[in-house]
């Protein structure tokens, strides 16, 4: 069966008729809260899901993805705050990238409080969380290390069973995992791993949410879907009569691109390519690819 077969009988369990848009603030459970910055772009969707999470007497709170220093973003974070008249205790992100982590040194200072992140960023400041640990100060989240898409991606379970999943699953399309910080093995891994967590919703980074019953069968679609695109790369370096470069597999795959999303495609094709040569599939031969 070619790839291009394979693309074809893949069908996104989302389907085609999610929300054109999702709400500047939605209260998501008794536990959270959204907040969408306004910072929508092709890579980022509808923007950056900022999630404000307290605690069962609603005395304290964390933020998870503050997203960008913009000031009308802050304010709406801080006025769900003030709405439960609680206490910020704690800035948390699920991963380093700058659409979700812009904001915190700023919000630290602000708010006098910790960051918290994975422990391979504890250099740039933050405290390091620990994997399956229930951070207990008021506010419960378990977290779950799912590296992939960076190298310091976390996700956060918090005490409704809403799953704060970051970029590792999307609320639309496929997550992009950009060589060389992203690495695919390790990506397959976490979504694995995802698949056995317990969980209510999962509330991704960008884009509207999802219950289990769909979520469930995303997590198995990203699977397939980036099985199918390894396939895909495969086949279109066997029928090449020469060594192929990457830009070449790029162009072969997507056709013409704009950037950023041409950056995208080739960051991720990369990784696909690495995880080819690491599982001994394909071999290199100066700048270019060949079985």
């Amino acid at each position: 069966m070619s790839s291009d077969s394979i693309f074809a009988k893949l069908e996104d369990p989302r389907g085609l008729d999610l929300p054109s848009s999702i709400p500047k603030v939605e209260t998501v459970s008794e536990a959270a809260v959204r907040v969408l910055a306004p910072n929508p772009s092709p890579m980022t969707l509808d923007g950056t899901n900022t999630y404000v999470i307290f605690s069962k007497d609603y005395s304290s709170a964390v933020v998870i993805d503050p997203g960008p220093p913009m000031k009308s973003h802050i304010d709406a974070v801080e006025s769900v705050v003030a709405e439960k008249s609680s206490t910020i205790k704690g800035v948390f992100v699920t991963h380093t990238h700058i659409d979700h982590s812009e904001a915190v040194m700023e919000l630290v200072r602000r708010w006098k409080v910790k960051a918290y992140a994975h422990p391979n960023v504890s250099y740039m400041g933050y405290e390091s969380v620990d994997e399956g640990r229930s951070l207990t100060n008021e506010v419960s989240l378990e977290v779950i290390f799912t590296p992939g898409h960076s190298s310091d991606h976390v996700c956060f379970l918090d005490q409704s069973g809403d799953l704060i999943s970051g970029d590792h699953i999307l609320g639309r399309g496929t997550t992009v995992v950009a060589y060389p910080d992203g690495d695919l093995d390790s990506y397959l891994e976490s979504l694995g791993k995802l698949a056995k967590v317990d969980y209510r919703s999962i509330q991704p980074g960008h884009g509207p949410a999802m219950g289990k019953d769909i979520g469930q069968k995303v997590v198995d679609y990203y699977i397939s879907h980036r099985k199918a695109r390894i396939a895909q790369i495969l086949e279109t370096v066997s029928l090449a009569e020469r060594p192929l470069e990457l830009s070449e597999i790029v162009s072969a795959i997507y056709g013409e691109l704009r950037e950023p999303i041409l950056w995208a495609a080739t960051a991720t094709t990369q990784a696909a390519v690495s995880y080819l040569l690491a599982h001994d599939e394909i071999s290199q031969q100066g700048a270019a690819y060949l079985l």
